[in-house]
């Protein structure tokens, strides 16, 4: 039997791994795309480009603010409880998936269309 702490290792070595590589993306893509956007588009239209984006990232930041933190944390404290996150009172059924599918097994996605998301809200601000 494998002990508990040599199970995680691989795995957290692999996170780590694959939030590097989406780290240096993050970085790599832009520095790629800018000068072919800036050159394409000129300086005017892409300064109309940039500023959507600005205004954008200020929506972002008022509407996300604190919920990746808070909600993060208390998701994952109840990360083996499903139906707690995610159940929808009164339907048979669950979300298939966490990354979800192109088309619903059942055939309708009620699951994720009926979800209550001011009950989510309140279960996780409970705890």
């Amino acid at each position: 039997m494998i002990p508990p702490q040599a199970e995680k290792t691989p795995r957290l070595r692999d996170n780590i791994m694959a939030l590097g590589v989406v780290q240096l993306s993050n970085y790599a893509i832009p520095l790629i795309t800018l000068p072919y956007l800036t050159r394409v588009l000129g300086p005017e239209a892409y300064g109309k480009v940039a500023f959507a984006q600005v205004l954008m990232a200020y929506f972002i930041l008022l509407t996300d603010y604190g919920f990746s933190w808070s909600a993060t944390r208390k998701i994952s404290a109840h990360r083996a409880e499903r139906a707690y996150i995610s159940e929808v009172k009164g339907l048979d059924c669950r979300p298939c998936s966490k990354i979800g599918f192109d088309q619903c097994p059942r055939g309708h996605f009620r699951c994720m269309e009926k979800q209550d998301l001011d009950a989510i809200a309140a279960r996780v601000n409970a705890k």
